[in-house]
């Protein structure tokens, strides 16, 4: 039997095009070898049809799973089979390893260095859907480990799903993740699990991945193992831990992150702004005069942007009004637009900003995804500038901007 099979590209060198015959006569060779019954080689380096490099089991797993073969290299524990050398009855844990409860998971695991707790709150979605997110970390022996719970307020989805989701972003191969996710039961409750090694030129190695997800849909428990692919110590801590995973404990409340409930008032020098996050001179990258003092707050993955500036001059210098401010900031911006030669990248103007004590104007650039909006106070010989960035493609962000916009003022 002979088959021959051609990959040609248009825009693709010579080179490439090299690789993919390469490729191709592998899959070519493996497809005969099991259709007359040979013992299919151990696979070896070659180049990886998923992302370029050296090979994995992920080039290999996809030609077996295509034709009815096992389910590739893996130790047996996600799915407790004892049917092979690695199968959880044979994994046994050292009984001087401490069992650590992981707080806010549902979840227990024995190790030889505890768990440290990574995140006990949701990072502020842009979509708001995360309502908690728990992430235990752990690294020992060339492992590197994390036990993640979330739960989400997004529409059905099934808890194979959510790998299905992590396994295309992390190959940038959506394709791939029929042949290389497998289900399973782990602790009771419906399963997926990854497991493969893939060369990655950062560390001029191949690495293992190892994931595991169970639970239920939009409520479900994240196990990831990440260790060198040539690494069989680390390989072996991995099935232990995972062999020792049982469940207790409680897991997180879920509590939606929008819109935020922490709103408070903060006082900078006597004006008043509300934000949903603690501002401090700290979080602020923008190095000023000594004679300008500055606070900034972060919200939500960068979402919301709030920046207060506050100096003070000499009696004896007459200060520019809070329009004439206005206008410098929007000519020296379109100055340096000019510079780039890269064209207006925003829509600005200038209004006035109703304001209790002092005078007042805002410059609003809008770009179309993000609105900033920059405010100058002036009262007798102090200035203030306060700058709110907010993006506009969730409405909730939206909101939130404009309420911190709308909220400043002087103190009486």
């Amino acid at each position: 039997m002979q088959i021959r099979i051609y990959l040609r590209q248009a825009g693709h060198t010579e080179g490439n095009d090299h690789m993919r015959v390469l490729a191709a006569a592998a899959l070519t060779f493996i497809l005969y070898l099991t259709g007359s019954g040979q013992t299919r080689p151990k696979p070896t380096p070659t180049p990886d049809i998923l992302k370029g490099g050296t090979v994995t089991d992920a080039a290999d797993r996809i030609v077996t799973d295509s034709i009815g073969g096992g389910k590739g290299k893996y130790d047996g524990i996600f799915d407790g089979k004892p049917n092979t050398s690695g199968g959880k009855s044979a994994v046994k844990t050292p009984p001087a390893w401490k069992r650590t409860v992981l707080t806010g998971t549902g979840v227990s695991v024995a190790s030889p260095v505890p768990f440290t707790l990574g995140r006990s709150e949701p990072i502020v979605s842009i979509d708001g859907k995360v309502e908690a997110n728990v992430v235990w970390e752990f690294e020992h022996g060339g492992l590197r480990a994390y036990v993640e719970y979330k739960k989400t307020s997004e529409g059905y989805k099934a808890v194979r799903q959510n790998l299905e989701d992590f396994v295309a972003y992390m190959l940038n191969n959506a394709k791939a993740v029929e042949s290389l996710i497998h289900d399973t039961t782990f602790l009771g409750e419906t399963g997926a699990f990854y497991d493969e090694a893939r060369y990655e030129p950062s560390a001029k190695k191949s690495i293992r991945r190892k994931v595991l997800v169970f639970g239920r849909p939009n409520d479900y428990v994240t196990i990831d193992h990440i260790f060198a692919a040539d690494d069989t110590a680390a390989a072996e801590l991995s099935s232990q831990i995972i062999a020792s995973l049982k469940k207790e404990g409680t897991v997180a409340v879920g509590k939606s992150k929008f819109p935020p409930e922490e709103w408070k008032v903060y006082n900078f020098g006597g004006l008043l702004f509300e934000s949903p996050a603690r501002p401090s001179e700290n979080i602020c990258r923008t190095k000023l005069p000594d004679r300008v003092s500055q606070t900034c707050s972060v919200w939500g993955e960068n979402m919301v942007n709030i920046q207060v500036l506050y100096s003070t001059y000499s009696p004896k210098i007459t200060p520019r009004t809070a329009m004439q401010e206005a206008e410098e900031h929007v000519k020296t911006m379109k100055e340096l637009e000019a510079r780039s030669k890269s064209g207006s990248i925003s829509n600005v103007r200038i209004t006035p900003f109703p304001i209790n004590i002092g005078d007042a104007a805002r410059v609003v650039e809008d770009s179309g995804i993000n609105i900033r909006q920059t405010i100058y106070f002036r009262r007798g010989n102090a200035l203030w500038q306060v700058s709110i960035s907010y993006s506009t493609v969730f409405g909730q962000t939206k909101i939130i901007g404009e309420r911190s916009v709308g909220s400043v003022k002087f103190k009486n």
